[in-house]
């Protein structure tokens, strides 16, 4: 059996070491209440069975994530159901959130595809 201290530093030292990933205020809202369960993004942030602290962009309220899937996609191949699970009512809202950030979505850029579940 490990001693107490060991496994608070096993914990430290995990919580340190892992990587982070943000999200806008309404959509982390979503991720912490378990309503976005998919992001997409221009950079890679792990594979399948990582773990993830998800953080809000303007605070220093997060949760854990663990990548439950992961592959690339053109972005104009997201279906309705991925839209649902990026926490958007329809393609529209998305393309427009994600020009927001990346002011790409004409060029049909390839990204990042990541399903998460809450720890």
């Amino acid at each position: 059996m490990m001693e107490p201290d060991y496994l608070l530093y096993l914990l430290l030292e995990l919580m340190i070491n892992m990587n982070k990933i943000l999200f806008q205020d309404e959509l982390f809202k979503l991720v912490k209440e378990g309503r976005k369960t998919e992001t997409r993004r221009m950079s890679y942030y792990g594979k399948i069975g990582d773990i993830l602290m998800a953080q809000s962009d303007t605070s220093n309220d997060y949760v854990n994530i663990i990548i439950t899937n992961s592959y690339k996609e053109k972005l104009d191949d997201i279906d309705r159901t991925s839209i649902l699970n990026e926490g958007f009512k329809n393609k529209k809202e998305f393309l427009e959130k994600w020009d927001k950030f990346y002011n790409n979505s004409s060029l049909n850029p390839e990204a990042y595809v990541y399903e998460f579940r809450l720890l």
